[in-house]
């Protein structure tokens, strides 16, 4: 089990208190539910199997529907909006990758016909409804089984032996892994996006994701769904490149969704990621925790790098609606904050995530002040945490992306993967 630094213990405490919230000590780990028999495998999964509740939302602004039965057992196709107004709602729908017909089934890891759908590594990304279905599973599950997560002694370093009681709130990525996707797709043997039976066939991402596996999946689903929005309108050449038009149904890859157990190993997890950053066109966004881990993790920092070297070597087409050649923005920084504010043109729109875009987003519809007044709240705290930056070396969040210039992100050998000939450093970013 993936073990996770959650604060300084003392193994006669039952429990202990991070703020406002409490965590509940035991001494007895709980080990997941592995189903034996395809039935055992829809009933411990079948948010993921058959159906949900879910208030899923379709529209621009991201208001809420009324919960509704979300159904999961049969193919759903994936699209973007390649021309989206708030006037004329959705112009038209665009397909996004190609149904695959032919479902494999498996008989040697215990659970007889597991049906699956083999993609290759860059067509496994993931929607946003799916993750939902997840969501829905932990929710149900979580504090009735009874999850655990094994505590580290921040002072020694070491596993404690002791645990702490899981609440749908708190699990994090390692969690899902342990409880969900390991469990999922042992029948399988392949990636959770290539078992589930709502993937109806390649699903090449819109966006890659960098993320640690420490963040708070709750957190992660904040920031993706507001990304959403943000990123939901497309009314240009320019917006489209961006990556404008994305919906609940629109695939973005991560890495625990998309890599089986074969692409376990670190080398062809490294290949596979660059080739899957590659197929999104070099557009990713970063999931910023709280305390600013991601930007302590060499492996974010390489992705992240990578990122920015290549688009540096690509030009967006010249849109004769602004008369200019446009660099690459490929980058954006969103985290998990609670806030609302005024949008020039929608009113007061609430969120629980924000922001911070290379560029704009293409919700700012190409207007600065659009731009300042959605993520005037982020919390640059979290961003100067980042190594080599100190606390006033950006006045403004849009300073960020030139604070990133003189960080050098040396590349050990081993992991030359990453290794861009443009550059091996991150620089040169133009912020409009």
């Amino acid at each position: 089990m993936a073990s996770f630094r959650t604060a300084n213990i003392s193994t006669s405490s039952s429990s202990f208190s991070n703020g406002p919230k409490e965590f509940e000590f035991v001494y007895e780990d709980t080990l997941p539910m592995i189903p034996s028999t395809l039935k055992e495998r829809k009933r411990i999964f079948k948010e993921l199997e058959v159906a949900f509740k879910s208030q899923v939302t379709t529209d621009e602004l991201g208001h809420d529907k009324r919960a509704k039965k979300i159904h999961m057992n049969k193919p759903i196709p994936t699209v973007y909006n390649q021309h989206y107004s708030k006037s004329t709602k959705i112009k038209k729908q665009t397909r996004i990758g190609t149904d695959i017909y032919n479902v494999s089934t498996t008989s040697d890891n215990g659970i007889h016909e597991a049906p699956f759908r083999s993609l290759k590594v860059e067509a496994r990304g993931i929607t946003y409804r799916q993750m939902s279905a997840i969501m829905a599973n932990v929710k149900r599950r979580c504090e009735k089984e009874g999850w655990t997560r094994e505590v580290v002694d921040s002072e020694t370093n070491r596993p404690s032996g002791t645990y702490i009681r899981l609440t749908p709130d708190i699990v994090n990525m390692h969690d899902i892994e342990r409880y969900v996707i390991g469990p999922y797709t042992q029948a399988t043997g392949r990636s959770l996006v290539e078992s589930l039976p709502s993937t109806a066939g390649t699903q090449p991402p819109r966006f890659f994701v960098v993320h640690t596996w420490n963040e708070k999946y709750e957190n992660a689903m904040a920031c993706i769904k507001t990304m959403i929005h943000d990123f939901s309108s497309n009314k240009s050449t320019i917006d489209d490149e961006r990556g404008g038009g994305m919906t609940i149904d629109t695939p973005i890859w991560i890495d625990a969704f998309a890599l089986g157990p074969c692409q376990s190993n670190d080398e062809t997890r490294k290949s596979s990621i660059v080739t899957a950053m590659e197929t999104t066109n070099l557009r990713s966004v970063v999931l910023l925790d709280r305390f600013g881990d991601i930007f302590s993790n060499i492996e974010c920092l390489k992705q992240i790098e990578m990122s920015l070297c290549l688009s540096r070597s690509r030009r967006l087409s010249i849109d004769m609606d602004y008369g200019e050649s446009r660099k690459g923005k490929s980058l954006a920084v969103y985290t998990s904050v609670k806030h609302s504010y005024e949008h020039p043109k929608y009113g007061k729109l609430s969120r629980k995530a924000i922001g911070l875009c290379q560029g704009r987003a293409t919700i700012d519809a190409n207007y600065t002040f659009h731009a300042s007044i959605r993520e005037h709240s982020f919390p640059t705290d979290r961003l100067k945490t980042m190594k080599g930056l100190k606390i006033d070396d950006f006045s403004d969040v849009k300073d960020f992306f030139d604070s990133l210039s003189p960080i050098e992100v040396s590349i050990p050998e081993e992991i030359d993967v990453y290794t861009c000939h443009e550059c091996s450093i991150i620089s040169e970013i133009s912020i409009e």
